[in-house]
């Protein structure tokens, strides 16, 4: 009777019960996805002591320059749950610096020393920051050959991350990965977008920029800045927001830009490979009897090009930009670059764009897919020059005047936005010492 009165109780509230079973299944597949992530951090911590115990060329000192602000302020919650017990385990002294404001990771990385690693708690905009921070540097081929840089993936976009690690189902074990990469001390050389803009007017050239993936201009580009906006379809609202943001005025539909750019050359009788070493630093503490010294004779051995031909090398590349889609991507960059080659990627797509096919492409971008070019050109030096046109600022609310403010005024360095202008980009091949995982080390 008890059996039949509960069937009974379920038929005449179906609905009920039917919300009760959803939020049960829910649940239960909750708690069996938090078992599956406790049972493989515990993996993790059991590894990293294990490294701890053994002795190597592994970096006893380790700072970390954490974003508060990375992944909606979910980063220190992240890094101290998946990523520091894994350091502490492996019996690394750490230091964590957290950075308060925008900037003050350019200005840690000026001044890091005395440490033998500094790794790099954030999102890709986090890395690109430190990575010119560190660039700038006088001292910057010595510092990149003396401190490797790690990267523990906390940001909302960790395209570099992916790249030099891989894709994972679940975002701790990425987190996790990322972080042994650090405790085993395995590096890889990986190369850098030079990107230094052109001022108009300007007394004093503007300082370069440094990027590790990629250059991003269009209305994809714009569409993926505006998911905030549609915070209400929660982690659907990247989703959302490519189907609301067709066709709004203030997407960059009509990209139009000339571009000159010189083929990569992997050394030749032309150029000698001289854009596969690293710039000169000038020399410290310089004194006029210096030059009555001997020079020292381990210097190592420079490839000989003089017999090797190529016609293309330097020889400039001209191409009329007109697209809703625009992209320069260094091999660091993906799904975009797909080509293990050391060369800048142009990639144009398509000029007219329609609402299936916009919202197709958009949604399988944010699922992690490759982007679908129409054109691509492989460049080892670009000069981008954009034509902007001046958009009409209309006064009447606010929320025209943020439309004609941001109207083709900005693109993407590394998911960071920046103020389109002309710009010189240039690939530094090998240029900076990145952690990464045993499998992934060259």
């Amino acid at each position: 009777m008890k059996i039949l009165t509960f069937f009974k109780t379920i038929r005449n509230n179906w609905k009920k019960s039917t919300f009760a079973a959803c939020l049960a299944a829910y649940g239960v597949d909750y708690a069996i996805e938090k078992q599956k992530v406790k049972e493989m951090m515990r993996a993790y911590c059991l590894e990293a002591v294990a490294l701890g115990q053994t002795s190597g060329d592994r970096p006893k000192r380790v700072t970390v320059i954490l974003n508060p602000a990375a992944n909606g302020r979910k980063a220190v919650k992240d890094f101290e749950k998946y990523c520091a017990p894994l350091l502490h385990l492996a019996g690394l002294t750490v230091s964590v610096v957290n950075s308060d404001n925008e900037g003050q990771i350019k200005g840690l990385m000026d001044v890091m020393d005395n440490t033998d690693c500094v790794v790099i708690a954030g999102g890709d905009g986090s890395l690109s920051e430190a990575v010119t921070g560190f660039l700038r540097r006088p001292d910057a081929n010595s510092a990149a050959k003396k401190i490797p840089l790690g990267i523990i993936p906390l940001g909302a976009t960790n395209q570099v991350a992916a790249s030099i690690f891989g894709k994972y189902e679940k975002r701790e074990q990425l987190m996790a990965e990322a972080t042994k990469a650090v405790v085993e001390g395995n590096t890889k050389s990986v190369d850098v977008m030079k990107i230094e803009p052109k001022v108009e007017n300007a007394e004093t050239p503007a300082k370069p920029v440094y990027a590790l993936g990629e250059i991003q201009w269009g209305a994809y580009r714009d569409a993926h800045v505006r998911r905030n906006r549609y915070w209400l379809y929660g982690p659907f609202r990247s989703y959302a927001s490519m189907v609301f943001s067709w066709p709004k005025d203030e997407l960059a539909w009509d990209c139009q830009a000339h571009i000159k750019y010189v083929k990569p050359c992997a050394g030749c009788s032309k150029c000698g490979g001289r854009h596969l070493a690293p710039e000169t630093e000038p020399p410290k503490n310089r004194r006029w009897w210096h030059s009555f010294l001997s020079k020292p004779t381990n210097f190592e051995k420079k490839a000989d090009f003089s017999k090797i031909i190529n016609e293309e090398c330097g020889v400039q590349h001209e191409l009329d930009v007109n697209t809703a889609d625009f992209s320069i991507a260094s091999p660091n960059a993906v799904p975009t670059v797909q080509s293990t080659d050391s060369a800048l990627q142009i990639a144009l797509g398509r000029k007219e764009v329609g609402f299936t096919d916009f919202v197709k492409e958009g949604w399988n971008r944010v699922g992690g897919e490759a982007p679908e070019f129409q054109e691509i050109h492989t460049a080892q030096e670009v000069w981008f020059t954009p034509k902007i046109e001046e958009k009409e600022i209309k006064e009447e609310t606010k929320e025209e005047e943020t439309k004609a403010e941001t109207y083709m005024r900005w693109l993407s360095i590394d998911h960071e936005n920046f103020e389109l202008m002309p710009m010189h980009i240039t690939l530094q091949p090998s240029r900076l010492n990145i952690f990464c995982s045993r499998q992934k080390q060259m």
